[in-house]
């Protein structure tokens, strides 16, 4: 039987599935009196039992049970119940599936077994908080204006499916070929300034899924397909345009100063946050284009002003591009890094991610190609006011002129 923890607190509640009887003692000892509420459950049967009785916000389930494992578990609450945050608990010998989940969306993060209490208690908080945000009445309201939310773009589905089994560059191609806007948006990209330093112009989409790479593409088809959903104006595709071109430099040099900042390469997996952390600008654009329009109005008035900036001065606070753009991709079951660096691209010091060298270095470099873009005068620019990440003066300078290059090649491209 199931049993329910008498500590309610206002966090959420959160289930613990394991078949271990002891592990489940251990979990209700060491967690007991937390910030959130804990409800524990056997087998992936009874889980499914509770959640149909019980409000859940998070579901951690062991892999290994019988009858139902815990992947079979936690692809029926996707199904069923898709609000429902769900993380795996591992052995080592069982990271390798974990992360397989971790890719295709089933679950947000995974937990080792055996864990660390302290850990696993802030990791949950940290999840619980985070995924509040997307109660937030604004955001919800804006939402429910539509008369159904944006879905996964079939032709992000298909690269997906090519990137979970190791497809060849050749098969990706081929993905990408089937939409010629796509593959002409590839190709414009690919052979831009700050890609082409890498070798000569190309009209290969092989070529340049290599010149990129693919988590770098994998995230530009998904920003395209989202454009090409609802026909845009001219003027619209400018601007989405300018979307995609400022979101590639932001992506560039976040890598930069994370390898400036801590002396080696940033993990291969996060290589790829700046390209959707404006996504939520492509929504705007997309479904709202009179708010859109209306704050471009506004930032043409006051042209030292950030797209946020106009955002929260028109009064959007709680429902801007962030907030919509993190809740999209959370829909999406996008991993948790992208979430978060669209939420908080724009914010100081959260302390709800584990991800947070990855999150201040990708407000700064955001913010740092924002006021490169602003300012006519680049001598103007005092980053100290943002530099929370204490970088190098010289090495800022030195790529503030690197932006500013960038910046310049890609208005001449237009």
């Amino acid at each position: 039987m199931s049993n329910y923890d008498s500590a309610v607190t206002n966090l959420g509640r959160v289930l613990f599935v394991d078949d271990d009887s002891s592990v489940l003692n251990v979990i209700r000892d060491t967690l007991f009196q937390t910030e959130f509420e804990i409800i524990t459950a056997p087998s992936g049967h009874e889980a499914i039992e509770l959640i149909n009785q019980e409000h859940i916000d998070l579901i951690i389930s062991d892999i290994r049970m019988p009858e139902m494992d815990g992947i079979q578990l936690l692809e029926t609450v996707k199904k069923k119940w898709p609000s429902i945050i769900r993380v795996m608990l591992c052995a080592y010998i069982d990271e390798s599936t974990a992360l397989q989940s971790l890719t295709n969306g089933l679950v947000t993060t995974y937990f080792p077994k055996p864990w660390d209490t302290a850990e696993l208690k802030d990791d949950i908080i940290r999840l619980l908080k985070f995924h509040k945000t997307f109660k937030n009445e604004k955001i919800l309201n804006l939402m429910n204006c539509l008369e159904r939310l944006p879905s996964l773009p079939m032709l992000y589905q298909y690269f997906m499916s090519a990137f979970h089994r190791e497809a060849t560059f050749e098969e990706f191609a081929d993905i990408i070929k089937q939409d010629v806007t796509v593959a002409t948006k590839i190709l414009h990209i690919a052979n831009s300034a700050f890609y082409r330093r890498l070798g000569e112009p190309t009209a290969s989409i092989e070529h340049a899924i290599m010149t990129m790479g693919l988590n770098a593409v994998k995230n530009i088809v998904l920003a395209v397909t989202l454009s090409t959903q609802k026909p845009l104006t001219m003027q619209q595709a400018q601007h989405f345009q300018n979307i995609i071109d400022h979101s590639s430099i932001v992506n560039k040099y976040i890598q930069l100063f994370y390898k400036i900042k801590f002396l080696k390469p940033i993990n291969s997996k996060f290589n790829s946050v700046g390209i959707t952390h404006d996504i939520g600008k492509i929504i705007l654009l997309q479904y709202f284009p009179e708010r859109f329009e209306k704050i471009m109005q506004h930032r043409d008035q006051h042209p030292y002003m950030t797209f946020y900036d106009c955002e929260l001065d028109l009064g959007y606070a709680g429902n801007t591009h962030t907030e919509i753009g993190a809740f999209l991709l959370n829909l999406w079951n996008l991993p948790q890094i992208s979430m978060e660096v669209a939420l908080y691209h724009h914010t100081v010091g959260t302390d709800l991610s584990k991800n947070n060298d990855i999150l201040n270095i990708s407000r700064f470099t955001n913010e740092l190609v924002n006021a490169v873009a602003l300012k006519k005068n680049i001598s103007d620019i005092d980053y100290s006011e943002f530099n929370q990440i204490d970088l190098p003066e010289d090495d800022i300078e030195r790529i503030i002129n690197e932006i500013k290059h960038d910046l310049e090649e890609i208005n001449n491209d237009i």
